[in-house]
This record gives C-alpha cells, structure tokens and sequence, in this order.
C-alpha cells in the first residue's frame, strides 16, 4: 500500500480551493485537477508499505502529535514550474513544527526522515496547459488543525482515490 501522513484542510478552506479551482477551469486552465475529497497537505510521504508496518506509523503519529492544535490558513497560490504543480500555500508555524516532529519520529521507526525546508501546500493542479503562474485572487481562510490522517493512496475504477487509514488526534 502506498501511504503519506496528511492534514486535511477545514471546511470553508476546502470551499475556496474548490472555487481557486473553478476560477482556474474558467479561464481556460486545463490539467489533473486533484478532486474535491482528496485536498490535503502531504505532512510526509512514505511510500509502499505493508500493512504490518501501520502499527509503527500509529505509534511515530502519536509521538508527534502530542501537542497542542494550532490554526492554520490559505495563503498565495504558486506554481512549481519543474514539477509541473499549482497550488495554494499554507501560512502555519505548527504545521511546520508538526512536520518536524513527524520526520523526528517516523525515523525513529526505521522511515527517512524528511527535508527540514518544509514548504506547506495543498495541490490543486498537475500538470497544466501553462507556463506562468495564473492571476487568481486569494485571501486568508483559516482553520483549526486538529488532526492527522494517515492516507492510502489508490486507483479505484481508474480515478485517484485518497483512503483514511488511520487518524491521530492533535492534542497534548
């Protein structure tokens, strides 16, 4: 199974992705557009793994989440030119202490731990029929991260489908 430890945007951020999305669509921005229900921003990846590994991922999670909630929110949208990418970034000081908690913890469980140059950000585009960033207006929408998710990632039907494994709530 293919696997990465997410957190989920709120409700109304998720709104507004949608709309930037919709806006994009409007002027003409065509691409892989991630689908409404699999939004996140990707804490760490892990890659293939068998299902006996989940209980050490369980256990890496609740080290790391032993903290208290913080708030995030929506920030600019910007375009990874090389990888091909649209996004939004995520304005948050704890998602960024959350990820280094995580990479700290997940190595203790034999998985590499992750780049400290941590860059939040929730995909909305791959791949797009552009080579410059597009003029969408953003504005702050903030929420409240309480929560990790552990995500397996799939095709069902042939559509991308991200699947919750498990979740670990935010809280000391």
């Amino acid at each position: 199974m293919r696997l990465f430890l997410a957190v989920m945007p709120g409700k109304e951020a998720r709104k507004k992705l949608v709309t930037q999305q919709e806006e994009m669509r409007s002027l003409g921005y065509t691409g892989n557009y991630t689908a409404r229900d699999n939004l996140h921003i990707t804490m760490i990846f892990l890659g293939d793994a068998t299902p006996d590994r989940i209980v050490d991922i369980d256990h890496a999670m609740n080290m790391a989440c032993n903290m208290e909630s913080f708030d995030a929110s929506l920030g600019e949208i910007g375009f990874f030119e090389r990888s091909g990418i649209i996004w939004t970034g995520v304005e948050s000081p704890g998602l960024v202490l959350l990820h280094n908690r995580l990479s700290s913890a997940i190595s203790s469980y034999g998985w590499p731990g992750e780049p400290k140059n941590f860059s939040p950000h929730i995909t909305l585009l791959r791949k797009p029929n552009i080579t410059v960033m597009p003029n969408i207006k953003t504005s702050p929408c903030p929420w409240l991260c309480d929560e990790l998710v552990l995500m397996q990632s799939t095709r069902i039907g042939g559509e991308l489908k991200y699947i919750p494994v498990s979740r670990c709530p935010i809280s000391d």
